[in-house]
């Protein structure tokens, strides 16, 4: 086992090395939804569909989390991501207030259903901008309480695009964390990923980007990222998911790391039949 130091130093070389990539995220940039059809579907009420994207624990085969996805009817099942609203602070409010608007009923009913549940939580993408805003923590507990959440019900995925070295940024999660809210830093491994500053941040899970995953088995700074990642975040007592399963053997190789949870078809292959039952995906209007 390596110590902490030496761990941190080499995954923040792979880090280094990986990040350039050359791997497809998402979408190619030309059909992702631009801002402005992004506030036309906002205002039209019917221009998006509302899916569920179940967050797998490995060792209890059960849903910790169900993310929510919002996408454009043009594009069913590609889901708008909040940065497409770029600086727009508005743009970026109104697409979170559809997301609980939407989401929030559904995810409630689907939790009362079976008492095993009642420790999931709604997964909420949110805008860099949004969390950077002083203030917002309180902001945002309004809008819960209006749709019936609180913070305990709630996970919110922060972007890979906020600043981790802002020395703003720490007192502002801390203010979301004191509402209990659960806060995972979404698709690490790409934009300002770091590392070093997760110590001083309160997070509570790390989401390994998908394009890490499928190279691991070939690329050897792919895997040393992945070891490394999980072994520091667990040193630290943030849970680790990987984005994007597809197949059983990169199932495999998480677990084998000791990833504790997972996105993507070959994760939720592993819960039971009728787990989902309920939930919209991709053909309920928004």
């Amino acid at each position: 086992p390596h110590p902490p130091e030496a761990l941190l130093q080499r995954a923040e070389r792979a880090l280094a090395d990986a990040e350039p990539g050359g791997w497809v995220l998402a979408a190619p940039p030309a059909s992702r939804p631009d801002a402005r059809r992004l506030q036309q579907a906002l205002a039209g009420g019917g221009g998006l569909q509302l899916g569920f994207e179940p967050q797998v624990d490995f060792a209890r085969a059960a849903v910790t989390a169900l993310g929510v996805r919002l996408a454009l009817r043009e594009a069913p099942g590609r889901a708008v991501t909040p940065d497409e609203a770029g600086d727009d602070d508005t743009l970026a409010a109104a697409l979170l207030q559809r997301q609980l608007a939407v989401a929030a009923g559904p995810f409630v009913r689907w939790r009362a259903a079976d008492p095993a549940r009642q420790a999931c939580r709604l997964a909420l993408p949110v805008a860099a901008p949004l969390v950077r805003r002083a203030g917002w923590a309180d902001e945002l507990a309004l809008l819960l309480q209006d749709a019936g959440l609180d913070g305990a019900d709630v996970q919110l995925e922060l972007p890979p695009t906020l600043p981790l070295q802002d020395r703003n940024l720490p007192p502002r999660l801390q203010a979301l964390a004191r509402q209990r809210l659960g806060l995972a830093l979404d698709d690490f491994g790409t934009g300002q990923s770091s590392l070093s500053v997760l110590g001083r941040l309160p997070l509570a899970l790390l989401k390994i980007d998908r394009g890490f995953v499928p190279q691991a088995h070939e690329r050897e700074h792919h895997r040393v990222l992945l070891e490394s990642t999980v072994r520091l975040a667990g040193q630290l007592g943030i849970a680790t998911l990987g984005k994007g399963l597809q197949t059983t053997p990169q199932l495999a190789l998480l677990r084998g790391l000791g990833c504790q949870r997972g996105e993507g078809l070959a994760a939720t292959a592993l819960l039971s039949p009728g787990t989902l039952d309920g939930l919209p995906r991709w053909d309920a209007a928004a």
